[in-house]
C-alpha cells in the first residue's frame, strides 16, 4: 500500500510540484488551503507523488519508479473507482507535467479507457473591461452572499450553490475564502463568474452562463466584475482553464481580457463503465470518425448502458457509415429508452441518409412520438 504524507510534511513537495505552477488545486492542497490526499512514493524525501482533491488528481516528480507506479494502478482500481461509483461521482480529471508521464497513465488507468485532450490556461494581468454601463436592463449584478442564497423565490440558487461546493469543500468555505458575482434579473440567477483556489495573490476562476441566458455576453459581465474586486483584494495573477475544444469558455477568456499563456495535455475518465466508453465514442465522433464512434457506442451497451443519448448517438455513427439498418435499430432503442424529440429526429443532419428510405415514413408511424 502507498504511503499518505501528512499535512505537515507537505512542504516537502515543493520542489516536485515546481512544475505544475499553473495548477492551484494542487498548490492549494499543499499549502493547507482545501482539504486533500497526497499519496507518495515514500515518506522521507519522496520522489513522486498524487495529489487528489474532489475530482481532480495530479501526478509530479519522478515517472520512473516502477513499484510507485504500480501501486498507483492498485490504489486506482481497489479504492479510487469504488469508492467514487459508491459514492455517485462522476468522472475525474488526471493532470501530470510532462510526457513522460502518458506511458505511467496508461498502467494506472490501463482497461479504464480515459481520453486525453488539450487544455488551455489563460492569465488576467491587466485590469479588466469596464461592466457597469453594460449591465441590460432588469438585470443587477450581485456579489454572491448567503443571503443570496437564502432569497426565497430566486431560481437556480441550487445550481449555483452546487457549483460553489465544486471547488471547495463547503459553501461556508466558499464564503470565507473565495468570492464570486451573478448576474440576477428576470426571477433568476442568470450567470455566474466564481474566484477558486485562493492562494496568495492568485485565484482562478468558474464561469456559468444558465441555458436561456446564453449568447448575451453574461458571462463576460460577471468575470469582469469578479475581476475588478479581485484586483482590489490585491490579486495579481487570476487564471482560466478549459478545454481547447471549448469555444465559448475560450472566447469568454479572451473577450474578457485573459491572455493564453500555456497549453497542456491532461487525462480525463467518467467513472462507470458504460458512460466512458460512450464518451469515447463522442470524442470520435467529434473527430468524424464514425465507424470507431459506433464501436465505442455498442461497446458502451454491451458494458449496459441504459441512456437514450448513447442509443441515439449510435444510430447518428451508423447512419453517417451507410449502415442503415443497424442505424435504425439503434434508433428504435433511443425511442424505447426515452427519446421523444420529433423535432431534432425530423432535422438532425446525420440522419439524412435515414430520411430518404422508402420505409422512412411507415418508421415514424409505428414510433408514435
Amino acid at each position: 500500500m502507498l504511503p499518505t504524507l501528512q499535512p505537515d510534511r507537505f512542504a516537502t513537495l515543493q520542489s516536485l510540484f515546481a512544475s505544475m505552477e499553473k495548477h492551484l488545486a494542487a498548490l492549494s492542497v499543499l499549502q493547507h488551503r482545501v482539504p486533500g490526499s497526497v499519496l507518495v512514493d515514500r515518506i522521507n524525501n519522496p520522489e513522486a507523488a498524487l495529489v487528489r482533491t474532489g475530482r481532480r488528481f495530479y501526478l509530479a516528480g519522478n515517472p520512473h519508479k516502477s513499484s510507485f507506479n504500480e501501486q498507483l494502478r492498485e490504489h486506482f482500481d481497489a479504492h479510487i473507482y469504488p469508492q467514487a461509483i459508491k459514492g455517485g461521482q462522476t468522472a475525474f480529471t488526471l493532470n501530470y507535467p510532462n510526457p513522460d508521464w502518458e506511458p505511467v497513465i496508461d498502467l494506472i488507468l490501463e482497461g479504464k479507457f480515459p481520453m486525453r485532450d488539450e487544455r488551455l490556461y489563460f492569465e488576467m494581468t491587466g485590469p479588466g473591461a469596464s461592466w457597469r454601463e453594460c449591465i441590460p436592463s432588469g438585470f443587477e449584478m450581485r456579489r454572491v452572499s448567503q443571503e443570496l442564497l437564502e432569497e426565497t423565490g430566486l431560481e437556480n440558487r441550487d445550481f449555483l450553490a452546487n457549483e460553489m461546493q465544486s471547488e471547495s469543500p463547503s459553501i461556508e468555505h466558499f464564503l470565507d475564502n473565495c468570492f464570486g458575482f451573478c448576474l440576477v434579473g428576470e426571477g433568476a440567477i442568470a450567470a455566474w463568474c466564481l474566484s477558486e483556489y485562493n492562494l496568495d495573490n492568485r485565484c482562478e476562476v468558474g464561469i456559468e452562463t444558465m441555458p436561456p441566458y446564453r449568447r448575451r455576453g453574461f458571462a463576460t459581465l460577471t468575470a469582469s466584475a469578479l475581476i475588478e474586486h479581485a484586483r482590489r483584494q490585491d490579486i495579481g495573477r487570476i487564471g482560466w482553464h478549459c478545454w481547447s475544444s471549448n469555444r465559448a469558455s475560450k472566447a469568454t477568456a479572451e473577450r474578457s481580457g485573459f491572455r493564453l499563456i500555456a497549453e497542456y495535455a491532461a487525462v480525463f475518465a467518467f467513472f462507470e463503465e458504460s458512460i466512458n466508453l460512450a464518451v469515447n465514442g463522442n470524442m470520435r465522433f467529434e473527430q468524424a470518425d464514425y465507424s470507431a464512434a459506433a464501436e465505442w457506442y455498442e461497446r458502451a451497451v454491451r458494458a449496459g448502458g441504459q441512456q437514450a443519448w448513447i442509443f441515439w448517438n449510435a444510430a447518428c455513427a451508423y447512419a453517417q457509415t451507410g449502415a442503415n439498418e443497424l442505424a435504425l435499430q439503434r434508433l428504435q432503442g433511443a425511442i424505447e429508452h426515452g427519446f421523444d424529440d420529433l423535432e431534432r429526429l425530423q432535422e438532425s443532419e446525420h440522419l439524412e441518409s435515414l430520411r430518404r428510405l422508402p420505409g422512412w415514413k411507415t418508421f415514424l408511424k409505428k414510433l408514435a412520438l
